[in-house]
């Protein structure tokens, strides 16, 4: 997947990447074989995820990736099962809408983290509209009914404690849709 790392500061506290960093990580991350491509709307709301086979030799032109990209549309699997486990793609998209755990202040990549059904299966679909990465500690809070979660279709999850408050996360922009970025809202395409 093309998404630029975080740079570590002194001290090991990621620091921000800048455009031009970011630029370039995402250049070279592409020419070596990078397999996933992010298809978004003009706000960078993740639609849909499309893996890709490797890099031709001499790695991806714009002209080689929009065939690529035309050639899979067809055939992309579904983001919804009627089983209880998700599909690799389902699991895919989700985690590339949120690669941190939904959990309020949770610094747990998805990758560690279950795909909980906020809507509990069978009465909610398995689909990326209904399954959100948390630790397993906060799915488990979830599960034992200490805080009820409400998963939006943009991947923010709003969190309702016992003690009534009301938390919302957001999943981390994605490249080139954070604030100052160049295809964020309110900048010339």
């Amino acid at each position: 997947m093309i998404r630029a790392r975080p740079t570590p500061a002194p001290g090991g506290v990621p620091a921000p990447v800048d455009p031009v960093t970011a630029r370039e990580q995402a250049h070279a991350s592409a020419a070596t074989g990078a397999t996933n491509v992010l298809l978004v709307d003009t706000i960078g709301t993740l639609h849909r995820m499309v893996r890709l086979p490797t890099a031709p030799a001499g790695g991806w032109t714009r002209q080689l990736l929009n065939q690529a990209l035309a050639a899979r549309l067809d055939s992309l699997p579904a983001l919804s099962t009627d089983t209880y486990a998700p599909t690799v793609a389902i699991t895919e998209h989700v985690r590339a809408r949120n690669p941190r755990c939904t959990a309020y202040d949770c610094p747990t990549r998805a990758h560690r983290c279950d795909l909980d059904h906020d809507v509990p299966w069978p009465r909610g679909p398995t689909a990326v509209d209904n399954l959100a990465p948390r630790h397993r500690r906060h799915h488990q809070l979830k599960t034992r009914g200490l805080v009820a979660t409400r998963l939006n279709q943009d991947g923010s999850v709003e969190h309702s404690m016992l003690t009534g408050l009301t938390v919302t996360t957001r999943p981390e922009p994605l490249p080139g849709y954070a604030p100052g970025e160049g295809y964020g809202p309110g900048t010339a395409a």
